[in-house]
């Protein structure tokens, strides 16, 4: 078992706010999008600080694969980090 993330300004756990966000990996200047990951968001029920933690083994796609550019935007319509 591991110890919840801690927010640093009010000290306390974070609490699971989304379990399996889609998160927008970027790279370059601009930026662009590289990869794409599952994750879960956490929140301070404080001051409301959100962190993205616990992804997934490795990405659910990258630039490069031929229906990236689907995908993307699939995650952009449904609310992506």
């Amino acid at each position: 078992m591991y110890h919840r993330p801690v927010c640093r300004k009010c000290e306390i756990e974070l609490r699971p706010e989304k379990n399996d966000i889609r998160l927008v990996d970027m790279f370059s200047e601009p930026l662009v999008p590289c990869k794409i990951w599952s994750a879960d968001l956490w929140k301070c029920p404080v001051c409301g600080y959100e962190v993205v933690i616990g992804f997934g083994q490795s990405q659910l796609i990258e630039h490069f694969e031929d229906d990236f550019a689907a995908y993307l935007g699939r995650c952009i319509i449904n609310d992506v980090v």
